[in-house]
């Protein structure tokens, strides 16, 4: 039995449950897989455990409360396997330690497969009440725009560069967020509340050629830099240490001029500590920041001057 046809023969199973209102026992394929979903294209960072408001009102990202009705299964035990598949990703970096053999399964089969996984929870999505819901997040991931003739067309190989473009926008959003719409060095922002600038850039601490699915979707591998110091970070002028402390190299004041623009721009910047002032930080990851300190700083402006 192929991939799809197993995930589709567990919603089978899942639908039937659901309707009997029987116990939900072991999490199954079609489960994880709606769970991986909003792994992958949620930001896990910012859901919690179900909450009352001060106004009376239950509080829960809609796509986890969405799976919860889908599954037969309470708000925080979606959330949880949200947490587990999160550490089976990351090898327990992230996320719960423990996990289900399906967790394993599903990571497995669909982390470096995102247009698979959306084909996947689109087949849960047609046989299992509420699981549409749950997909309704990607909004137009789930469809692919003719180049030539500017129609939308059913889900087809394209998903895969659909999927990759809607990734993305959901690591772009996710970084700036976690900045406080914010460069991280320099502290440059909109005048307007809630305004992203233009000028802010969230780029890859880990290049994007070396990243995994995973690591590209990360928020904790991605800082919210302006344009210029941007640039610095990805040629190598500039890196940030254990501390999240920014590090300059002396290579910015050798390869541009004036020298009192690169002091105070730059080379001034060494020692100081990165933005931290949004609600639901993130910090850089420590592999992705140990790549860039070892592979990307200095090297890349040295190898520059000798070509």
């Amino acid at each position: 039995m192929d991939l799809l046809a197993l995930v589709n023969h567990s919603a089978v199973s899942l639908a039937a449950r659901t309707r009997r209102g029987g116990p939900a026992g072991d999490w199954t394929e079609a489960e994880a897989v709606l769970a991986m979903v909003i792994l992958m294209f949620e930001d896990p960072s910012r859901l919690s455990g179900t909450r009352l408001t001060k106004h009376g009102e239950i509080r829960q990202h809609p796509a986890v409360t969405a799976a919860a009705l889908a599954v037969g299964r309470t708000e925080d035990a979606v959330v949880l396997k949200v947490m587990n598949l999160r550490a089976k990703l990351t090898q327990g970096g992230r996320g719960m330690a423990h996990g289900a053999k399906v967790d394993e399964w599903v990571v497995e089969a669909f982390a470096d497969h995102l247009d698979l996984l959306v084909l996947a929870g689109e087949s849960v999505a047609g046989l299992v009440p509420y699981a549409g819901d749950v997909m309704s997040g990607l909004g137009r991931a789930l469809t692919a725009t003719d180049p030539e003739g500017g129609t939308e067309t059913p889900v087809t190989s394209a998903m895969a560069h659909v999927v990759l473009r809607r990734g993305q926008g959901l690591f772009h959003n996710r970084v700036l967020a976690n900045y406080a719409h914010s460069c991280a060095f320099c502290g440059l922002r909109s005048r307007i509340p809630d305004r992203p600038s233009h000028f802010l850039i969230a780029g890859h601490i880990l290049p994007w050629q070396h990243s995994t699915p995973h690591s590209r979707l990360d928020a904790a591998n991605g800082l919210s830099l302006c344009a210029n110091h941007d640039r610095a970070f990805e040629w190598g002028f500039v890196t940030v240490d254990e501390d999240l402390r920014v590090v300059t190299s002396p290579g910015a004041s050798e390869h541009y001029e004036p020298e009192e623009r690169v002091r105070r721009e730059i080379l001034d910047l060494h020692g100081t500590s990165i933005s931290r002032d949004s609600r639901y930080y993130v910090p850089p990851g420590k592999a992705y920041l140990d790549y860039h300190r070892s592979q990307v700083f200095d090297r890349r402006f040295r190898a520059s001057q000798r070509t």
